[in-house]
């Protein structure tokens, strides 16, 4: 059984050839082209991704320098016990505080 249906327009077979292969080699040329794009948009995140990193380790180690620097301060009372003597580390025990009650104060 023999199906052609007649098309309404007739085109030669070198017209259809070249149609079809100058359209290949433009798809081809849009696949090639659409690559550098990607390239650059991995290329920008492989950057923000480094840079994030980048502050998140200096953040880090700034904040470690500065609980350390917190924490190597004397505080006045630690200075103020650090520079008794010893006759007067042991007059500390004998010291007393009044109590002030709610009538004197």
């Amino acid at each position: 059984m023999d199906n052609h249906v007649g098309m309404p327009y007739h085109e030669a077979d070198g017209y259809v050839s070249h149609l079809v292969s100058s359209a290949t080699e433009k798809a081809i040329r849009q696949q090639k082209s659409t690559r550098r794009p990607l390239l650059w948009k991995t290329a920008a995140a492989a950057a923000v991704v480094l840079l994030l990193a980048g502050t998140g380790v200096t953040y880090y180690k700034y904040a470690a320098t500065q609980q350390l620097t917190a924490k190597s301060q004397t505080s006045p009372v630690d200075e103020f016990l650090n520079n008794l003597t010893d006759e007067e580390v042991q007059m500390l025990t004998y010291y007393e505080v009044e109590e002030i009650t709610i009538d004197e104060y």
